[in-house]
């Protein structure tokens, strides 16, 4: 979504400065957003938290945890700049956020991911082999998460060097003495 999109055409809004007052800024500017029923998601900061229009509030835009593509600032301006530095610093996150999602890309793993994941439904048993640093071990468990699998339970890897060795020094063993 580019600047303009956010600004024109916003997904989400949250709207600092929302009051039990009906007749303060905040207040009126919440009540016209859900009277106009905008089609999308409508959060409300209030730093007591409390239900305000039928809707519960958000002690600041933090406790959101949600993307936010536009803020609106209904409050005295000397208030403004407080929250001017938190949505630089929410920004900041999402920022971060979309350059892990990118680095993840360029694991070796991730050309593999639709196979993987299918074959992961396919079979009740499967044996992944990589290098060292491919992702087996770090992006496979969080692919199983994505499409729900930690909704059933937990998700255990093994990394089974250990029990290589213990196979190949018994195999040199039994070699060695037979």
């Amino acid at each position: 979504m580019s600047l303009s999109d956010n600004i024109f055409s916003p997904s989400s809004i949250a709207i600092v400065g929302v009051s039990e007052n009906p007749q303060k800024v905040g207040h009126i500017v919440a009540s016209n957003m859900q009277k106009q029923r905008f089609s999308g998601k409508l959060y409300f900061i209030n730093p007591k938290g409390v239900m305000i229009l039928g809707q519960k509030t958000f002690v600041d835009l933090k406790s959101i945890n949600k993307k936010i593509d536009l803020v609106v600032l209904a409050i005295p301006a000397a208030m403004a700049v407080d929250y001017i530095d938190e949505i630089a610093e929410i920004n900041a996150e999402e920022l971060k956020l979309k350059e892990i999602a990118d680095n993840r890309k360029t694991l070796p793993i991730y050309d593999f991911k639709d196979d993987l994941l299918s074959a992961i439904r396919d079979y009740q048993v499967l044996i992944i082999v990589g290098e060292t640093g491919s992702g087996k071990t770090t992006q496979i468990p969080q692919y199983l998460h994505e499409i729900g699998y930690t909704k059933f339970g937990k998700i255990g890897i093994s990394k089974l060097l250990l029990f290589n060795l213990y196979v190949y020094f018994l195999l040199l063993y039994y070699l060695f003495i037979f």
